[in-house]
């Protein structure tokens, strides 16, 4: 079953028509997924790579081409410039490259609005909906970097038309325990608080008393939060990839990312085992990302 918030993503990706690229068109996957974006018209697709494959494969697939556009690109930086010279606005890939790959490609060719970028994965089960964040790229965030995540999430949120609740996630929860790796998670929650005021924000939190409202009415009385918490930013990428995994194999979860923050133009990546409903709705957010 479709959740709402997938439904309004895809249903505002539709009336935007962006053009998206696909530099993976060698991927049965991709082929799939390329047909039912056409199909359902939630976006206009690009694809790249070794076109006499990309045919081939369709064919074997019974994958109809008609619609999509096909372009020789045996290299993912083809895609790139063709993002650079506005032919499309915006990249997925990831079903066969690298994060790593994709990432340092993007920086390079396209660079980051403030020097800085972050991922985040839209974790959904039926109405219910979180965003994990950083769980793809930055390893060790410092402080400045976690009011960075959270600015961004901010940002990412309200463009998805999710309601803004930050917590900043720990082993404490507001000073249950003492160690010098907990101050940068205080002080970055507490600088993004001054700076959105209107905001529920708080930290340093247990995920328990982010996302549990019994657990943090003993814990954390005085939160604005109250447990009701939709943006979970990690400490660190091994605490947030690990989180996110977790909750996706365990718990039942759809994971939808790694989604970009921070990049000049939308380039987001996929995991290698992504399926044909990942890519859709990745393309779908790429192309909200681009209505800017």
């Amino acid at each position: 079953m479709v959740s709402r918030l997938v439904e309004h993503i895809r249903e505002k990706a539709k009336k935007l028509q962006k053009t998206i690229i696909l530099p993976e068109g060698n991927d049965s996957r991709i082929l799939e997924a390329a047909r039912k974006i056409t199909n359902d018209r939630l976006a206009k697709i690009i694809l790249y790579g070794d076109k006499t494959n990309i045919e081939r494969k369709a064919r074997i697939h019974g994958v109809k081409l008609e619609g999509i556009e096909v372009r020789d690109g045996k290299d993912i930086t083809a895609a790139f410039k063709a993002l650079k010279n506005e032919e499309a606005d915006g990249i997925v890939a990831g079903a066969t490259t690298t994060t790593s790959e994709l990432y340092k490609l993007a920086f390079k060719e396209i660079g980051t609005k403030n020097k800085f970028a972050s991922t985040y994965f839209l974790m959904i089960k039926e109405n219910k909906t979180f965003l994990f964040t950083d769980c793809a790229l930055n390893i060790e965030p410092d402080e400045k970097q976690l009011v960075q995540i959270g600015e961004q999430s901010i940002e990412s949120a309200n463009m998805l038309g999710i309601i803004p609740r930050v917590a900043y996630l720990s082993f404490s929860t507001k000073g249950s325990a003492k160690h010098p790796s907990l101050e940068k998670i205080r002080k970055a929650a507490n600088t993004l608080k001054n700076k959105y005021k209107n905001i529920p924000i708080d930290g340093e939190l247990q995920v328990d008393a982010a996302i549990e409202p019994m657990v943090a009415k003993q814990k954390n009385p005085d939160s604005t939060i109250r447990g009701n918490s939709s943006i979970l930013i990690f400490p660190d990428l091994n605490s947030g990839n690990i989180a996110y995994k977790l909750v996706e194999r365990l718990s039942g979860y759809d994971a939808i990312g790694p989604i970009s923050q921070g990049l000049n133009k939308p380039v987001n990546d996929l995991s290698r085992g992504c399926k044909v409903e990942d890519i859709i709705n990745v393309v779908c957010i790429t192309a909200i990302q681009a209505e800017k």
